[in-house]
């Protein structure tokens, strides 16, 4: 009986530890700056895209079609939100790269192969390491420009000194 009573303590107490990490991921999403909302898009994007490869190596074709569809509507959310009035070139080029993202989504998902997957890792992966530097300096020196929130749906301002607000 003892032994029951523990079991049901330890199952009570995982459920309100995921029950506070739940929590803690929803305040810390609800609270972050745009800057950072994009880092995390492209964070789990990643993990996603990661997730399908390992899929495919191992014949998970569920977990594969899962995880490639939650990229798919991560990246298709990137490029619906892309603000062409304020920076129209930036937005054009943007737009055209998470069109060709998406095509080897689906080329991967169709044909059950990594290899595309593997770009679009390697794509995610520069855009994400460009606006952590570009939030890094901005959130670090503090002056309060706005930049449109659309335009953060890729690539860094190549402006100095600018800090994504919202």
């Amino acid at each position: 009986m003892a032994e029951c009573g523990m079991r049901l303590n330890r199952e009570k107490a995982k459920t309100m530890q995921r029950k506070a990490v739940a929590q803690y991921k929803k305040s810390s999403v609800s609270t972050a700056s745009r800057g950072r909302t994009l880092l995390m898009l492209y964070d789990g994007c990643i993990r996603f895209l990661e997730q399908a490869i390992t899929a495919i190596e191992s014949g998970d074709v569920a977990t594969r079609g899962n995880r490639i569809n939650r990229a798919h509507a991560i990246i298709s959310e990137l490029k619906c939100t892309l603000n062409h009035d304020v920076a129209p070139e930036l937005c054009d080029n943007l737009e055209a790269l998470y069109a060709f993202m998406l095509d080897q989504l689906t080329t991967a998902n169709c044909n059950n192969d990594a290899d595309p997957l593997d770009v679009v890792v390697e794509l995610m992966e520069g855009l994400r390491e460009s606006w952590r530097q570009a939030v890094a300096q901005t959130e670090g020196i503090g002056t309060k420009k706005k930049v449109a929130p659309a335009a953060a749906g890729g690539a860094p301002p190549k402006r100095k000194n600018l800090v994504l607000t919202g």
